[in-house]
């Protein structure tokens, strides 16, 4: 890991994203995720359902997308990890996940406190392809 964050911001912060892309061996072309307030101008707003977090992920290799706190629904790890405001039903999901990565010695009990979790934050992401990403 203390390799991997100079990497990381030498390669996004200056730009040289196709360093990024070759030392890493990555198959497809990394994808970044912005935290906003607003969907910035230009920006397609997701529509429909989505089966897991990770789809937006998926989508993003084609087109860049927005996605409020409730697309997230259905990912309630995504939304803890994340800052995104939770439900009720999502934080029972939630502690469901955790003892189910914990039984299978996934996750042990206590490395759950050093899951990286991002301070609560504004509950629009946008999703796109790192070269696209503005």
């Amino acid at each position: 890991m203390a390799v991997l964050l100079p990497l990381l911001r030498n390669a996004v912060l200056f730009g040289n994203r196709e360093h990024l892309h070759q030392s890493l061996r990555l198959a497809h072309p990394p994808v970044a995720v912005g935290l906003v307030d607003h969907i910035p101008g230009g920006v397609e707003s997701w529509s429909g359902h989505s089966p897991a977090g990770w789809r937006f992920w998926q989508e993003a290799a084609h087109r860049v997308c927005a996605t409020a706190a409730a697309h997230h629904s259905v990912c309630s790890i995504g939304q803890y990890t994340h800052g995104l405001d939770m439900s009720p039903a999502s934080n029972t999901d939630l502690m469901a996940a955790l003892k189910v990565f914990a039984d299978l010695t996934y996750v042990r009990e206590q490395d759950v406190q050093a899951i990286p979790v991002r301070p609560p934050s504004p509950n629009m992401l946008c999703t796109a392809r790192l070269p696209k990403f503005r």
